[in-house]
């Protein structure tokens, strides 16, 4: 195996950890000797342990002198919860180590780099290193910025219609593999958020529904400054928490439920959702609202990539709703590092607004 295969099965390990690790990043690593695996692990929150120490620990002292580590991030090298994990690979005489990036926390910050070569490591940098950086996006901004990172997603059909002229869910725009891939999003997020809008015409349940475990639940977030709502939505219903942005509701609420106040403003409004995620340690905002939610973020500029799911399908209607309202943008807000990707039949086109 090569370098690059190395590397790639780190990152394969690393998204392993994803809906694990918040407010960690996904750390995979790959220890080889001779040409052969001969530890690897992911970190895993709970487990405290990152995840070259547990490669390590899998390979042993005496497999691990000598052998090269790869992962997808720069060892750390500042005391947390743990111990610097450059130290931990310096006593184990790790010969070489080959990172994807370095790691963007201004604790580390090519401090674990640096140390390892004053040990006399070999330190590679660089390989698959965009690939490891989408991994870790909403982590890099929280650290550097400390503001969570926030994806627009959308399923629509090929003319830009989020909705017919009667009332249907948008889930059935898209088909079995967008939805399931979909599942994955979710579980990377730490808090989904909608509209009243969405919530009046769809009666969502905004849960987690995939196949992989999470530490914590996915906090749903309901933006409803004019309280619109009844507390009678299935959302309500469900056990996982949700932050209810509206004015003050007279009676009772489950306890799952927790009232914000909205802003002066929808500006306003935003940061403080985006502040009490940060306060939570959550860094990840999937944003899945309707056309005048999706206007109102983006006029927030509080967007960081936008997600737009095509399906094989045409709508029209002069009445029917588009994926982004409110009175539009001029100028136009452009969007970088666009790719397009064949999910089944659809079309998923993702970049960046920055």
């Amino acid at each position: 195996m090569t370098d690059l295969e190395f590397m790639e099965r780190a990152l394969l390990l690393a998204r392993r950890g994803l809906g694990k690790v918040s407010p960690n990043p996904a750390v995979g690593a790959v220890l080889v000797k001779q040409g052969r695996i001969v530890g690897e692990g992911f970190h895993q929150y709970q487990g405290l342990k990152h995840a070259e120490v547990l490669a390590c620990e899998q390979a042993g002292d005496a497999a691990a002198a000598g052998a090269a580590l790869y992962l997808n991030l720069e060892p750390c090298a500042h005391q947390g919860r743990t111990g610097p994990c450059c130290d931990y690979l310096i006593a184990r005489k790790i010969a070489r180590v080959v990172a994807a990036m370095q790691d963007p926390h201004p604790l580390v910050s090519g401090r674990g780099f640096q140390r390892l070569r004053e040990a006399g490591v070999q330190v590679d940098v660089g390989l698959l290193e965009k690939e490891a950086g989408v991994l870790n996006e909403g982590f890099s901004k929280f650290v550097t910025s400390g503001d969570p990172f926030a994806t627009l997603k959308s399923a629509l059909s090929l003319d830009g219609k989020i909705a017919g002229p009667r009332v249907q869910s948008r889930e059935f725009f898209s088909g079995p593999e967008s939805a399931a891939r979909t599942e994955g999003l979710r579980l990377q997020a730490d808090a989904i958020c909608v509209g009243a809008g969405t919530v009046l015409a769809d009666d969502p349940l905004l849960t987690y529904r995939g196949p992989e475990p999470r530490r914590r639940p996915l906090v749903r977030i309901v933006l409803d400054p004019h309280g619109r709502i009844a507390p009678d939505r299935r959302m309500f219903a469900d056990p996982s928490p949700i932050w209810w942005v509206r004015p003050a509701l007279h009676g009772a609420l489950p306890p799952h439920v927790s009232l914000m106040q909205p802003g002066q403003g929808n500006a306003a409004t935003w940061k403080a959702v985006l502040k009490r995620m940060a306060f939570e340690g959550m860094y990840h905002l999937l944003i899945e609202g309707g056309g005048e939610t999706n206007a109102a973020a983006l006029q927030a500029g509080i967007v960081d990539k936008i997600l737009l799911i095509y399906a094989p399908r045409l709508i029209g209607g002069r009445a029917t709703t588009g994926v982004i309202g409110g009175a539009g943008f001029d100028p136009a807000i452009p969007v970088t590092e666009v790719t397009v990707t064949r999910v089944g039949a659809d079309f998923w086109i993702e970049g960046y607004l920055r």
